[in-house]
């Protein structure tokens, strides 16, 4: 009886730690997104605290392994990385680094489908924009679609 006590109270635990840490995460996509809006800039503190929430999911979320979590970060990162170094202001460091802190967060096989929602969410948005207003050479923050594609991602990978 006292065994069954414990190993409840620690699962119970896990799934406490688990959601906060999701709800912390969600926090800090809502945050990088309006001020990527705004001033069309990720500042590094928050994409360092997303980055610290993966960290902090290692000890209360064992899955993904860390293994995985290190390859959806390199991942997520690395196609928006190549992005602005073939073609600089096309996409910001605050962008790869959202991008890169999420793939940690979420791990390898929820961070592709966070990129791909997140890029054709992007996308319509700058077709909508070309049909409608001509907007050829506006710029646009990613970072809110990037954000809407992580939290899609985090959605899903718990079954939601």
């Amino acid at each position: 009886q006292m065994r069954w006590n414990v190993q409840y109270e620690d699962r119970k635990m896990k799934e406490t730690g688990s959601y906060l840490l999701d709800v912390l995460f969600m926090g800090g996509l809502i945050i990088a997104s309006i001020c990527d809006f705004k001033k069309r800039k990720i500042p590094d503190a928050i994409t360092g605290f997303l980055f610290l929430t993966g960290v902090a999911a290692l000890f209360w979320m064992p899955q993904p392994s860390i293994r995985m979590r290190l390859a959806g970060a390199f991942i997520a990162g690395l196609p928006l990385f190549a992005a602005a170094v073939c073609r600089p202001g096309a996409v910001g460091g605050g962008d790869v680094k959202l991008m890169a802190a999420g793939g940690f967060f979420l791990g390898l096989s929820a961070v592709w489908d966070s990129l791909a929602f997140g890029m054709a969410l992007a996308g319509g948005y700058c077709l909508c924009l070309m049909l409608l207003r001509n907007g050829r050479e506006q710029k646009i923050a990613l970072g809110p679609f990037l954000s809407m594609g992580l939290m899609f991602g985090m959605f899903r990978s718990m079954g939601a």
